[in-house]
């Protein structure tokens, strides 16, 4: 057991399924959904600090590809859960797809760049 604690990785794996039963522990009543929500939030822009962080930080490229992609996806879960009330199901799966596909349209297109035209 000691063995397994040592893991480096295992501390985040915890983490992970501690996150994954919070919106269960709300459901019990244990906790408020608005605390779900903040927590959801905080994990969001967490996510996107740390992609901006590998991008702009050490690989050094200045890109708002990744702001352009959260943007359609956040566009994308408003418009179909708030105004065609699409279920939350369909919607995720749309709005994961959706961005998905437009970048690797973009990403084949600029395989065939090479040069200065790619910076």
């Amino acid at each position: 057991m000691k063995k397994l604690l040592e893991n480096r990785y295992i501390k985040y794996i915890l983490f992970g399924v501690l996150l994954a039963f919070l919106p269960l522990v709300e459901q019990m009543g244990i906790i408020k959904s608005s605390t779900v929500t903040i927590f959801g939030t905080i994990l969001f822009y967490a996510i996107v600090a740390i992609g901006l962080n590998v991008l702009l930080g050490y690989s050094g490229l200045k890109s708002l590809g990744t702001a352009g992609f959260m943007g359609l996806g956040a566009y994308l879960s408003a418009y179909l859960t708030g105004d065609l009330k699409f279920p939350f199901i369909v919607s995720l799966i749309i709005y994961i797809v959706v961005p998905l596909l437009i970048g690797l349209l973009i990403g084949l297109l600029s395989l065939r760049i090479s040069g200065m035209y790619l910076a």
